[in-house]
């Protein structure tokens, strides 16, 4: 009787999942009637992509996922929404279509399609595919360094890269906050660590010289400071920073794929409190693989911070921090602000 009963249940969920798809008409993008070039200047500006919404026979609140692929290479997920558009910020299309295989700084073309879907009951509908022609950012925007007496020991080094700063995301402008010590300092391009031509110092009150300028004396007392620099506009500025109230931690690691997520034998890699602020860790000539991990507070799940897919540079998140490729890294987190930056050796 069970069976019989399972059995016609059972014929009764198939005939209601073949009556929705015989109802079923599939969403429509509209045609994206322009070439999309992603700058420096415009990444975080959005574009919006809109579409006629999926009709799956009856009332029901329809998940659209907006995918793209380049070519025949993977598809690559650009964004989600339950609306019948979906606003995407350029910086976040362009790393989707990179994932996707799109060239840097060439035009290519592309395959926007909709997939939409209501439940894991029903299969899922797709749109015809759009073409849109897309020019991805040319590549991540040259690591800035602080170089002066105003951190730590090394004073004047050109070629420490130890105070590199950080951004909130690859391409946002520049910015360190932390303990300083009364004096100047100036800013230094990787590229050009090791050599004290090319350096960025002050051409007047918040202005940089152009790779020229004298020293940044904005800083007259110890204290805590948030530094921002953009090169772009020339600019900088100096911020007084209330640290008082801030946590302060015994102990801050990694953890993640490369260990197995092993928090028992002692394979975490423990990063170092520097000798000029005991809020900024660092990890030195560290060997990563691809994968994902997460800092984490005492070697214990209760305070830990990841990142998503925000590399080398981000603010810690929830996510798991996705590492894209292995290499040899300087690693780096400001436990104040929730900065990381992973500067490849």
């Amino acid at each position: 009787m069970l069976l019989s009963v399972f059995a016609l249940v059972s014929c009764e969920s198939d005939l209601e999942m073949q009556k929705v798809a015989d109802k079923v008409g599939a969403p429509q993008l509209y045609p994206y009637g322009q070439s999309i070039v992603i700058t420096e200047d415009n990444a975080e500006t959005t574009t919006t992509f809109a579409w006629s919404p999926a009709n799956f026979g009856y009332s029901a609140a329809v998940n659209y996922s907006l995918i793209i692929q380049v070519g025949d290479g993977e598809k690559k997920l650009v964004g989600s929404t339950f609306a019948n558009y979906l606003e995407v910020k350029l910086k976040d299309l362009n790393a989707a279509a990179v994932e996707a295989g799109a060239p840097t700084a060439v035009a290519a073309s592309a395959s926007l399609t909709l997939i939409a879907s209501i439940s894991d009951s029903y299969e899922t509908v797709s749109s015809a595919p759009v073409t849109v022609t897309i020019t991805t950012l040319t590549a991540l925007p040259e690591a800035l360094h602080i170089i002066g007496n105003v951190l730590g020991s090394q004073e004047w080094n050109n070629a420490n890269y130890e105070y590199v700063m950080f951004r909130d995301n690859n391409l946002a402008v520049n910015t360190y906050t932390t303990k300083f010590k009364a004096g100047g300092f100036k800013f230094i391009l990787n590229e050009n660590l090791g050599s004290w031509d090319n350096l960025y110092g002050e051409a007047g009150a918040g202005v940089l010289g152009n790779k020229t300028g004298g020293d940044i004396t904005g800083i007259n007392a110890d204290g805590y400071y948030t530094v921002t620099t953009d090169l772009k506009a020339l600019t900088y500025t100096i911020t007084p920073y209330d640290a008082s109230a801030a946590s302060t931690y015994s102990a801050i690691s990694l953890i993640g794929e490369f260990n197995g997520w092993n928090g028992d034998d002692g394979s975490e890699l423990d990063l170092i409190p520097t000798d000029y602020d005991p809020h900024i860790w660092i990890l030195d000539t560290v060997e990563l693989p691809a994968g994902e991990l997460k800092f984490r507070v005492g070697h214990d799940w209760a305070t830990s911070w990841g990142g998503g897919e925000a590399f080398p540079y981000g603010i810690g998140t929830g996510d798991n921090l996705k590492v894209p490729e292995a290499g040899t890294y300087f690693v780096k987190f400001n436990d104040l602000t929730k900065h990381y930056v992973f500067h490849k050796k």
